[in-house]
């Protein structure tokens, strides 16, 4: 059911503009001046009476807190005539939230995350510097004016340094697991936020459990290392360890040069007119979201195309990102192959090794390179000629070059393989004693990438970040082993 309006003395209600935790946010226009506002009524009942949360209390209080730049002002408080809830009139942030701008377009350039997360880092130094918690610095809660200004906005969970933290609860993948049930709030919670949040902009998703989280420069590897080490340093389990808000925010703003933040893929039709920081040529194509490869394909299905001819499309964004961190490094130069590619030595050793298990780590990044440049010369080492593998990845190639096409940022991490257990087999190969036919059992880490057109430009969404098991089918001819198949693989057992 649709929330109902408020009436609030001196505006105009226009719409809703999103729902949270403490209260639903509305656009509303001021009366005397025409003036665009946010109005947030708070959940909790008539003011100052009895079903008067502690939430909307601790947000009434975000009025006595310094102005700030980067924290959204305030303007007044009112009764909604309707219900007799308050509500805080606020300056409206028509660029939207940092949650949507990432679920539209995906995740952000190194500069765009330094533009957005240096200067909220600087607004929680700020609350930290009058004894003051956020407690809730995640994605929604981080708003952008038309000029492209980050604002971290919404006090309904914050507390004063010290203060019993009770049962206070932020964003889930946002708030701080190891200072949760403490005693007291510590502002070392919102710098674990605040690194949760660069890691978003950066990835795309949450950066989860310390223990299950991959290094940030794999996920993203045009990030800078210094800006990795201080998203890192924030995340650390211990919160004695932790920077404080004031030195992360200068960690990142030293890091790499900040950037305009791409807006307007995300916001309404009607306030592209407003933004400032918007890039006119590459919104417009990310907006429509209609780059389209031959045949009415988009990027992501491209990259479903798959090496099999059934149902195991969904795992050739992670085939491609087979990496080579188990092959051996050796120096030398490269050798073309016959149409002239070369091939890095050490990749050329390890892909003629006679054990499979080290054979694969140079064979799918070799067919990294390969998809990443079109170049089918590549290709024609990696698979077995006329194979589902080979015809697939032919198609992949074809696409790109007829599309102008080119994938930037690829990387890869191979975490594990193993030679498959007879009860794992795919789909009937299985490991030859004559050495023939091996199937590998991986787990492969992909790195996000971006696609780019004969210009340079992005043309279509980046490609995620991706973590999955798969059983590469080999068999080894004149040339080496080759990849005949690629099929998904079932997670191990856990103590397994």
């Amino acid at each position: 059911m649709e929330p109902i309006g408020p009436a609030i003395p001196g505006y105009d209600v226009v719409r809703l503009l999103g729902r949270g935790s403490t209260g639903d946010v509305w656009l509303v226009r001021e009366q005397a001046n025409a003036r665009l506002r946010a109005a947030k009524v708070l959940r909790g009942g008539v003011r100052g009476g009895p079903a008067e949360s502690a939430p909307l209390r601790r947000e009434l209080r975000r009025r006595g807190v310094p102005s700030h730049p980067h924290l959204l002002t305030c303007l007044e408080s009112a009764n909604d005539a309707n219900t007799g809830s308050t509500v805080l009139i606020a300056e409206y942030a028509a660029g939207g939230s940092l949650a949507r701008l990432v679920a539209v377009r995906g995740r952000l350039t190194p500069g765009e995350a330094v533009t957005t997360v240096g200067p909220v880092a600087q607004a929680a130094a700020a609350l930290h510097a009058v004894g003051a918690s956020h407690l809730d610095i995640a994605p929604g809660n981080i708003l952008f004016t038309s000029q492209g200004r980050p604002l971290l906005a919404d006090l309904g969970e914050a507390r004063y340094v010290g203060e019993a933290a009770g049962t206070t609860r932020g964003t889930d993948g946002f708030f701080d697991p190891f200072t949760a049930g403490t005693a007291a709030v510590r502002p070392a919670a919102d710098v674990y936020g605040l690194g949760a949040v660069a890691w978003f902009c950066l990835v795309g998703s949450a950066p989860g459990p310390s223990r299950e989280r991959p290094p940030l420069g794999l996920l993203a590897p045009s990030v800078p290392t210094e800006l990795a080490a201080a998203i890192e340093a924030a995340l650390v389990e211990d919160p004695a360890g932790r920077p404080t808000a004031a030195e992360f925010a200068r960690a990142v703003m030293r890091s790499r040069r900040a950037e305009p933040v791409d807006l307007a893929p995300a916001v309404d039709a009607e306030v592209i007119p407003e933004l400032v920081t918007r890039l006119q040529e590459g919104s417009r194509r990310r907006r429509r979201g209609r780059s389209r490869l031959p045949g009415g394909r988009g990027t992501a299905v491209m990259w479903a195309a798959s090496v099999a001819t059934v149902a195991v499309a969904a795992v050739l964004a992670g085939v491609v990102a087979l990496g080579a961190d188990l092959a051996p490094r050796v120096t030398g130069a490269s050798e073309p192959t016959a149409g002239g590619s070369a091939v890095p030595e050490h990749l050329r050793l390890a892909a003629e090794s006679e054990d499979p298990l080290q054979a694969v780590q140079a064979l799918a990044e070799i067919r990294a390179l390969a998809v990443s440049g079109a170049d089918r010369e590549l290709l024609a080492r990696v698979n077995v000629p006329g194979s589902e593998a080979a015809l697939a990845d032919r198609r992949i190639a074809d696409d790109l070059d007829a599309a102008g096409r080119r994938l930037e940022g690829f990387a890869s991490r191979v975490l594990s393989a193993e030679l498959a257990g007879p009860g794992d087999d795919a789909a009937g190969a299985t490991t030859q004693a004559d050495g023939s036919t091996a199937v590998v059992r991986v787990r492969v880490l992909s790195s996000a990438f971006a696609v780019r057109g004969r210009d340079g430009g992005e043309v279509a969404p980046p490609g995620e970040a991706k973590d999955q098991w798969l059983r590469i089918v080999l068999e080894r001819h004149d040339a080496g082993w080759q990849v005949s198949r690629v099929l998904p693989a079932a997670l191990p057992m856990i103590g397994g």
